[in-house]
């Protein structure tokens, strides 16, 4: 399958910020909570999508390559900040 990015519009990025503040209000869970639910949500997500439009290894190719650029960010972002990952 032929690799197509798609840049983040204004409207992805203020969906991106929401999520990450709605995740800030549970201060008592640890990251890997975080992911679990977030990982449960995406499973749901993927079900709901219309499969006569993207088949299952699309939307999982999408699915992985949006979290291979996530955590490329972050390690960026990480590595800028002068973090070191442990």
């Amino acid at each position: 399958m032929k690799k197509r990015i798609k840049k983040a519009t204004q409207e992805h990025e203020n969906l991106h910020r929401d999520l990450a503040t709605v995740i800030k209000a549970y201060p008592n869970m640890d990251r890997l909570e975080y992911m679990c639910v977030v990982a449960k949500l995406l499973g749901q997500l993927i079900a709901y999508q219309d499969q006569t439009k993207h088949s299952v290894p699309a939307i999982m190719a999408m699915v992985e390559l949006n979290i291979q650029m996530g955590n490329k960010q972050a390690v960026d972002e990480l590595m800028k900040a002068g973090s070191t990952l442990q």
